[in-house]
Formats: structure tokens, C-alpha cells, sequence
């Protein structure tokens, strides 16, 4: 079997890596010191989000029946039919 190498943690990063790391290592400290505060934050929001919206959904109005929402798909269809044929008769009328 073939050893692995083992990695050290300087063979982890690279040299951009390390230079950025040397340019913001006090803001990348803190970031990753503030990381779970901020997520615990966020999911409240979202929580609260959802509180909001499960409510609403009740409001909502619309074709929840997909045979209702066919019938008046028909109906509209047919109306538009009627309305058009009135129209082109009386185009027809007035020339």
C-alpha cells in the first residue's frame, strides 16, 4: 500500500491564501468569532418569515380545483368566441 503524506497545516494554504490572511486576519478572526451569533440571527428571521407566511396563505384566493379552474377556462374561452363573432359581424354590417 502507498502511504499517504501527511498534510501540515502549511501545506494547506496558498500563497494567496496567506497573503490575504496577512492583510485581514483580524477581520477573518472576527467574522469567524461572530459566524454563530449571526446565523442564530438569520434563522430567526427566517422563523419569524414563516410565521408570517403560513398565515397568509389562507388569503389567497384562486382555482384550487383544477376541474374549476378548467370549467372557467372553458367559459372565458367561450365568451371571447361570442364576443369576437359579435364583433366581426358587426365589422361586416358596417362595410
Amino acid at each position: 500500500m502507498a502511504r499517504t503524506k501527511q498534510i501540515s497545516s502549511r501545506d494547506r494554504f496558498c500563497s494567496a491564501d496567506r497573503a490575504f490572511l496577512a492583510m485581514n486576519g483580524a477581520s477573518v478572526a472576527q467574522a469567524r468569532k461572530d459566524n454563530p451569533g449571526q446565523w442564530q440571527t438569520w434563522w430567526w428571521i427566517c422563523f419569524a418569515a414563516q410565521l408570517a407566511f403560513v398565515p397568509s396563505v389562507f388569503l389567497l384566493t384562486g382555482r384550487w380545483s383544477p376541474r374549476k379552474a378548467h370549467a372557467a377556462e372553458r367559459e372565458r374561452e367561450r365568451l371571447v368566441e361570442h364576443e369576437l363573432a359579435r364583433l366581426r359581424g358587426r365589422r361586416t354590417a358596417s362595410k
